[in-house]
């Protein structure tokens, strides 16, 4: 088992030789990041190494430890967008909601100047907010997240969109919730899952710089996800060495729950096996 724009890109899907190089890195979204500052070193350092689109992702749900407050989404948001013009590099910010009613991702996102909300939670409510009586707002575009099993299950739902027929910025692959949860991706066939043209697609689900590669070669996925394998927690200590994730990974102190912070070290190493798979500086 393998550890853990309003314009959707096309892509054909396509078998992969174990051991080949996979079709060009289109996307790469860095979630449950917990501050401007880590926002704004995160691009710097990705831009530096590739050229794609660069996701932000920031946690609205409060069951999450990356749970960010509206202001500090604000922020991160702020500090995208700066970053980006000065670096000249396409990168948006994510609000990223879990079974959450449309009139709160729709506050939330016009407090915090965001734009992307991604849409954790099963198919019926999936379905529920994107086609609400009081609609979708225009302004707004949207990420669904699906199981590998799920939309399998029900095809007719892996295509859900807007009332007036938008389609998502992307679709995310993710065998949890969020929370690094691993998943053997040999097991996953994007046609079977997204059927033949799913637009921008990524994987996520406790990748680390220790299994990514294999991830890619195997699903040939033009984009990726990583949150836990590029962090450690606010004492300083990292979640795991292998990167994977797990409910008791991040230490409590006189029951004080430490936030996690992403690591640079981390993501370098996390975009050195990236650079190895998809083959140096992607355009």
């Amino acid at each position: 088992m393998l550890g853990r724009n309003q314009h959707p890109l096309a892509f054909a899907a396509s078998a992969v030789v174990p051991g080949s190089r996979a079709q060009a890195l289109k996307s790469l979204k860095v979630c449950g990041v917990t501050s401007a500052e880590d926002a704004t070193w995160i691009l710097e350092t990705i831009q530096r190494r590739l050229s794609v689109q660069v996701w932000i992702g920031c946690v609205l749900w409060p069951h999450s430890r990356r749970c960010v407050s509206v202001r500090e989404a604000r922020d991160i948001a702020a500090a995208v967008r700066e970053t980006a013009a000065k670096l000249g590099t396409p990168a948006r910010t994510v609000a990223v909601f879990v079974d959450e009613d449309l009139s709160r991702i729709r506050q939330v996102c016009t407090d915090a100047s965001i734009n992307v909300a991604q849409l954790h939670g099963s198919l019926d409510w999936q379905e529920h907010v994107l086609r609400a009586v009081d609609s979708w707002p225009s302004w707004l575009d949207y990420a669904r997240v699906l199981r590998p099993d799920e939309a399998a299950q029900e095809p007719s739902k892996r295509a859900i969109t807007t009332a007036d027929g938008r389609p998502p910025c992307y679709t995310l692959i993710d065998p949890g919730r969020g929370d690094g949860k691993p998943f053997d991706w040999r097991k996953f066939s994007n046609e079977r899952v997204l059927g033949p043209d799913p637009g921008l697609w990524m994987i996520a689900g406790g990748l680390h710089a220790g299994n990514v590669v294999e991830a890619v070669r195997v699903t040939n996925a033009p984009g990726v996800d990583v949150a836990s394998g590029v962090e450690v927690s606010t004492d300083g200590r990292r979640k795991h060495e292998s990167g994977e994730g797990s409910a008791d990974a991040y230490p409590q102190h006189s029951g004080r729950v430490y936030r996690p912070r992403k690591d640079p070290a981390r993501l370098e190493a996390f975009l050195d096996a990236l650079c190895s798979v998809y083959g140096g500086r992607m355009i």
